[in-house]
């Protein structure tokens, strides 16, 4: 067992954190009989035996009903879907403009879901960009197609070369956590080959301290990988990827441990 953020192999420093039983969402049944191993080095956390990859493939084709799942109503009607205002993408793309002109680029958003940070940029006017996702749910592929998006039909740990250096801006929003901690060095790195010389990547992952704040709830199925400030940033200078800015954002951890006791 080591952590994928620092490489801390110690046992000794390593915590047992349960799974909170306060989930809403489905998730694969193996991790019924899992535990979350919390990192004192670093703060990461991780989901521990790891789920198998083939089980966690088969649960986000079909059966996960997380966000984007829930977004799915207002895609069907497109007057509903032309006045769809998604805060978390607006708030994103306002931040990512800071340090890039997204206009005439060719994007990768890796976990799309229904695609709502490309229904954000379309609706804003950024419609020249190259939209592109890797997304394992093939009941979304009409509303791609109405959008102008494409589909690259692989997965991040097996994506051709041909796509190499093809991206000047990959997103991956709220998805990195759905990840085996184990094969998140697998996922960087192959990002890494994706970019543009200069490219850039845009992670947001929710920022959970399950030690220093385990009544906040954030240890919640289906997620595999619980990221801190800290800890994400140590991963991506471990992987040669330049942090040009991490921030925190929304309720914090310890907004909603007051929240919740109140």
């Amino acid at each position: 067992m080591k952590c994928v953020c620092c490489d801390n192999d110690r046992i000794e420093s390593f915590i047992d954190i349960k799974y909170s039983s306060m989930a809403t969402m489905n998730y694969p049944k193996e991790m019924n009989d899992s535990i979350i191993k919390y990192c004192e080095k670093c703060s990461f956390s991780f989901c521990y035996p790891f789920i198998p990859n083939d089980r966690l493939n088969l649960y986000y084709e079909k059966y996960y009903n997380g966000k984007s799942v829930k977004s799915d109503s207002h895609l069907s009607n497109p007057i509903i879907s032309n006045l769809f205002f998604d805060e978390r993408s607006i708030s994103q793309i306002s931040l990512i403009n800071q340090f890039i002109d997204l206009d005439k680029k060719s994007i990768l958003d890796i976990g799309s879901g229904s695609a709502l940070f490309f229904l954000q940029l379309n609706r804003i006017g950024y419609k020249n960009t190259k939209k592109y996702v890797l997304e394992p749910q093939v009941k979304n592929i009409e509303w791609y197609n109405q959008n102008s998006i494409i589909v690259i039909d692989e997965n991040i740990f097996k994506i051709s070369k041909k796509y190499n250096a093809s991206f000047d801006f990959i997103i991956m929003s709220h998805s990195l956590e759905h990840f085996n901690s184990k094969d998140v060095s697998i996922i960087l790195n192959n990002i890494y080959n994706l970019l543009k010389k200069n490219g850039l990547l845009f992670i947001e992952v929710p920022n959970a301290d399950l030690k220093e704040y385990f009544n906040a709830h954030e240890n919640m199925q289906p997620h595999l990988s619980f990221f801190t400030k800290k800890s994400l940033v140590s991963l991506l200078e471990s992987k040669n990827i330049k942090v040009k800015y991490s921030g925190l954002f929304g309720d914090s951890q310890r907004q909603k441990k007051f929240i919740l006791e109140k």
